[in-house]
C-alpha cells in the first residue's frame, strides 16, 4: 500500500471512472435488440403516464401475424465460400441501404417528442433509407423536410387532398393515400370515428393518381380486388396493410394477401414485422419493401433511436441472409421457404 492514502483513493476513483466510461461507450456503440428498444420505450411511457398499450402488439391480429410467421420455415445454405451480404435495394428508382423504411406515423407520436418527424427523417437519412410521414403532421412540424414520402388521409374535403398533393410536389419523392382509415379505428378496445374522413372510390383514386407527376401510392390495401383497382387507377406503388390490427381485429395478415395477388407494381407490406427474419420472409414471398411503425415509435423514446431501430433490422437481416447463403436481396426467393 502507498504511504499516501489520499493519492491511492484518487487513483482508485479515476480507475473506476475510466471503467464506467469504457462501459458506457461499449453500450452506446453496440447494436440494440428490438426487445431492449421496446423495454426502454415501455419505461418511457410509464414514467410520463402514457398508455404503452397504444403502441404495443396486442389483439388477435398480432397473434395471427405471429402464427402465420411461425408456420414459415427458412432453409439454410452453408456449404459455400464466405461473403458479406448486401441489403441494398431500390424504391421507386432510388437506391436505399435496406428494404425497410418507417411507416407514415402521426397522432400519438407528438406526445413522445415534439420534434418526432424531424427525428424520423434524420434517423432514416442517416440509415440510408427514405422516411415516410403521415398526415396530419403540421407544416411547421416538418421543418421544410425534403425527399420524403407524404401519405395523406382520405379527407372529406377533397380540395384539401389536392392541396396536400401540391405541397408534396415541392418537398417529396412520392405521395399517396391512407385508404384504410376512412371510417374508424379501434384502439385499446375503443372505437374512434373520424368525421373529417370519407372513403375514396375508384374514379376519385384514378383522378388523384393522375393529378400529379409524382409516383402515387395506395396504402392500406388488404384484398386482391382493391390491389387490382389500385393498379388500374394508376398507383405506382401499393402497401398491403391491416393498419396494425386497428381497423378489424380479425383482419388477415398482409403476407397472406401478398401471396395470393398477381404482383404488378412495387409492392410493400407492413404490420407486425419485428425482425430480420420477418423481413426476409416478406421479401421471399414477393414484397419489394417493408414498412415498420411501432418499432419506430419505440425508437423515438431515446436519442438516435430511429437510427438504432433501422440498424437492428439491417443487422438482423444480414444475419439471416448469411445463414441462407443469400448475397443480396434479389437472391431472396420463395425457394428458401417451407410452410409447415
Amino acid at each position: 500500500m502507498s504511504k499516501n492514502p489520499r493519492k491511492d483513493q484518487r487513483k482508485l476513483k479515476r480507475e473506476k471512472e475510466r471503467r464506467r466510461g469504457k462501459e458506457r461507450r461499449k453500450r452506446k456503440g453496440r447494436k440494440l435488440k428490438l426487445d431492449e428498444i421496446k423495454s426502454r420505450a415501455k419505461s418511457f411511457f410509464e414514467e410520463r403516464g402514457l398508455n404503452f398499450h397504444l403502441v404495443d402488439d396486442v389483439g388477435w391480429s398480432a397473434e395471427r401475424a405471429r402464427l402465420v410467421l411461425k408456420t414459415i420455415g427458412l432453409k439454410t445454405n452453408v456449404i459455400r465460400s464466405d461473403f458479406v451480404p448486401s441489403t441494398e435495394s431500390k424504391f421507386l428508382g432510388r437506391k436505399i441501404s435496406l428494404p425497410v423504411m418507417p411507416a407514415p406515423l402521426s397522432g400519438i407520436i407528438k406526445a413522445i417528442d415534439k420534434d418526432c418527424f424531424k427525428k424520423i427523417a434524420d434517423g432514416s437519412t442517416s440509415s440510408g433509407v427514405i422516411p415516410w410521414i403521415g398526415y396530419p403532421a403540421k407544416r411547421e412540424d416538418l421543418y421544410d423536410l425534403k425527399d420524403f414520402v407524404w401519405i395523406i388521409k382520405p379527407l372529406k374535403d377533397r380540395n384539401l387532398i389536392y392541396s396536400e398533393i401540391e405541397y408534396a410536389e415541392k418537398h417529396c419523392i412520392a405521395v399517396g393515400i391512407d385508404l384504410d382509415c376512412s371510417a374508424f379505428e379501434c384502439i385499446s378496445g375503443n372505437v374512434y370515428t373520424y368525421k373529417f374522413l370519407k372513403p375514396i372510390d375508384y374514379p376519385e383514386l384514378k383522378d388523384l393518381a393522375s393529378s400529379t407527376k409524382l409516383p402515387f401510392i395506395a396504402k392500406g390495401i388488404l384484398s386482391e380486388r382493391d390491389y387490382d383497382l389500385a393498379i388500374k387507377a394508376g398507383c405506382e406503388a401499393v402497401v398491403i396493410s391491416n393498419r396494425g390490427g386497428r381497423i378489424i381485429d380479425s383482419s388477415v395478415f398482409p403476407l397472406e394477401v401478398l401471396q395470393s395477388i398477381e404482383k404488378m407494381t412495387e409492392t410493400g407490406v407492413d404490420s407486425f414485422i419485428r425482425s430480420g427474419d420477418d423481413v426476409f420472409k416478406a421479401l421471399a414471398m414477393g414484397a419489394d419493401f417493408v414498412l415498420v411503425g411501432r418499432p419506430i415509435v419505440w425508437g423515438l423514446t431515446f436519442p438516435n433511436g430511429v437510427r438504432r431501430v433501422l440498424e437492428f433490422f439491417k443487422s438482423d437481416l444480414e444475419t439471416v441472409m448469411h445463414a441462407c447463403g443469400v448475397k443480396n436481396v434479389h437472391e431472396i426467393t420463395k425457394d428458401l421457404l417451407i410452410s409447415l
